[in-house]
């Protein structure tokens, strides 16, 4: 996940989408609601001739829009409790994720959102899937009962049309 939203590049890292040349970029006004700020973003992305079809938002900004609320005290998204249904905002489908952050050093606090075109806009290739290995026969590890487990994984990503991907901030989070 924080490869594909914000690798920077540098080996033994993919180059992710969010440092990707060529996104666009939204910054939310001063005292801007988050709602209005995506609503914007999806604008510039439609601007770019590119449809979009998600959203990824931090878990800390997902919970202040899904219980932000109007004047009159109701909630300005509805979801259903109860049946946990998959969460979506103007139309988009919302992707939680610790990894969106403002900066390539690993999990953020909120602040961050890429929104964008992700089927048209890039595609991650997978060479393998993911491949196990088990041993205990290193160094002392049999005569000490450790097993190693290796996991590994290779895939490349692709970003075809960086202007499908909108990068916005909430200015009072960031």
């Amino acid at each position: 996940n924080t490869q594909v939203l914000a690798g920077d590049g540098v080996a033994p890292n993919r180059e992710g989408i969010t440092v990707n040349s060529g996104i666009g970029t939204y910054a939310q006004v001063a005292s801007e609601d988050p709602l209005v700020s995506v609503r914007k973003a999806r604008t510039t992305a439609e601007l770019s001739q590119f449809a979009p079809d998600a959203v990824v938002v931090n878990p800390v900004d997902w919970e202040r829009i899904e219980l932000s609320e109007d004047t009159a005290g109701q909630f300005r998204i509805i979801a259903s409790v109860a049946s946990g249904a998959a969460p979506r905002i103007w139309g988009l489908r919302v992707v939680v994720s610790t990894n969106i952050t403002g900066s390539t050093a690993g999990v953020g606090n909120g602040g961050y959102f890429l929104l964008g075109g992700f089927r048209e806009g890039a595609t991650l290739w997978e060479r393998s899937g993911i491949d196990f290995y088990l041993t205990d026969s290193h160094a002392s590890t049999f005569t000490s009962n450790i097993i190693t487990l290796l996991a590994e994984m290779r895939a490349a990503l692709t970003v075809w049309r960086p202007l499908a991907f909108v990068y916005g901030q909430f200015a009072d989070l960031a």
